[in-house]
């Protein structure tokens, strides 16, 4: 029973170990660009965008399909708000309270990371993991098909990707391109425009306050787009790029030294949530001057998701406190067969009423033949009466080492003929 028990509480807490082990295996603690409209705020300020969106609904029906996710971005567009996870195709729209698919095809590989926007009413989508990342591919998605459709470009930065872009009107910013060829050297040219009037990808240069700028702003926690100026957040320091001026700004302001957060977008409409995120804070108004004003910050420490490992929180609590309970309830109850026990004629167990005998008996050594007729199985022919007799034996001792930690019958030889067995009894 010892042995039992602990391997049951130690296979509780693995459950809990096991599900922070995937998460952490899965979820990497980076952060991408998080935007919300200051029409939608509601959402993080009053902290009602977990039940507003239905965000369990919106990953049960994830996981149903994949077995992973990171991200998911939210664009509200129209009114209508749609949802897309880091790395897959489905596009997730949110209807009548209920969330529906509308990607058709059938392709299960990566298509964006997080670089994800619309365009009039045209869901746009920049980059990903694989193929398109490595080759700056610019794809749209067809509401009539359901499927994913490349954008015709004149030309593209091959064998290059960025996560820090920023659209602004008929423009995007890409900026520090890197290759992902191993031990390749920085490609000579970074930073890219693209005109959608044009359609084409023209390098450009950047200019910087100063050179910190440059190693902040490569090696940057998170990003995000206020209005028309890009912001990338790095250990107590913020590198704002202004298009306008092509020009890179640095900030040193140790109150942005927040690893993980939420920021307004009043033109984009975007934002994004993170699985792992635990709300610790958030702010009832929104200061309408403010750049980047904090909504919500979030605590990856203790990488806590919002519904799956609730329940590995339970079993990690609760199942232990069971079997606990059951460890002091057998070692302090009462016996089941104990004296009291025994000395009651309506036994609730079957084999009760022959201990009681056997134990009136006064005999603690039985035959074979003298335990058959107790426990009324000397009418079966002897091979039916063995296993009976074996099967009733191993009832009455699993019972009884609950209760004691000891078997009450055990077989020996007999000493007057070595041919055959007999049974003891070892009644307290």
């Amino acid at each position: 029973m010892k042995q039992l028990l602990i391997c049951l509480l130690c296979f509780s807490f693995n459950i809990h170990s096991y599900a922070s082990y995937e998460d952490s295996a899965i979820i990497k603690p980076k952060w991408y660009k998080g935007r919300i409209s200051k029409t939608k705020s509601e959402y993080l300020s009053k902290n009602t965008f977990f039940k507003d969106l239905k965000i369990n609904q919106l990953t049960s029906n994830h996981e149903s399909l994949h077995d992973h996710m990171i991200e998911i971005h939210f664009l509200v567009n129209r009114g209508d708000t749609f949802a897309l996870f880091s790395g897959f195709f489905d596009v997730w729209k949110l209807t009548n309270g209920e969330w529906k698919n509308l990607y058709k095809g059938s392709f299960k590989g990566f298509n964006y990371s997080n670089n994800v926007f619309f365009r009039n009413d045209t869901l746009f989508s920049l980059g990903g993991e694989g193929f398109w990342t490595n080759h700056m591919h610019l794809i749209y998605f067809s509401q009539d098909r359901g499927e994913w459709e490349y954008y015709m470009t004149q030309n593209r930065p091959l064998g290059l990707s960025t996560n820090q872009t920023m659209i602004v009107g008929d423009t995007i910013y890409a900026l520090f391109c890197k290759t992902h060829e191993a031990n390749s050297k920085p490609p000579k040219k970074r930073h890219f425009i693209f005109s959608f009037n044009s359609k084409k990808w023209l390098p450009f240069s950047l200019d910087y306050t100063n050179e910190g700028s440059t190693q902040i702003a490569s090696n940057y926690v998170f990003s995000y787009q206020l209005q028309n100026k890009l912001y990338l957040i790095s250990g107590g320091n913020r590198t704002v790029f202004n298009p306008a001026l092509r020009k890179m700004f640095l900030y040193e302001d140790p109150s942005y030294n927040i690893p993980h957060a939420y920021f307004i977008n009043d033109s984009s409409g975007h934002f994004v949530y993170h699985r792992t995120g635990k709300v610790t804070s958030t702010v009832s108004e929104i200061p309408p001057d403010k750049e980047g004003a904090l909504v919500a910050t979030f605590d990856l420490k203790n990488n806590i998701k919002p519904t799956e490992n609730l329940y590995s929180w339970y079993l990690a609590i609760f199942v232990p406190a069971i079997l606990i309970g059951l460890w002091f309830w057998f070692k302090k109850g009462r016996h089941f067969i104990s004296r009291s026990k025994l000395d009651n004629t309506s036994a609730d167990k079957p084999f009760e009423s022959a201990l009681i005998k056997i134990r009136e008996s006064g005999k603690k050594t039985l035959s074979s033949s003298e335990l058959d007729r107790i426990i009324e199985i000397d009418n079966e022919s002897p091979e039916a009466a063995r296993i009976k007799r074996s099967n009733w034996i191993k009832e009455v001792n699993l019972f009884y080492r609950i209760q004691r930690d000891k078997n009450l019958i055990t077989r020996e030889r007999d000493p007057k003929d070595r041919r055959f067995y007999v049974y003891k009894f070892h009644f307290d």
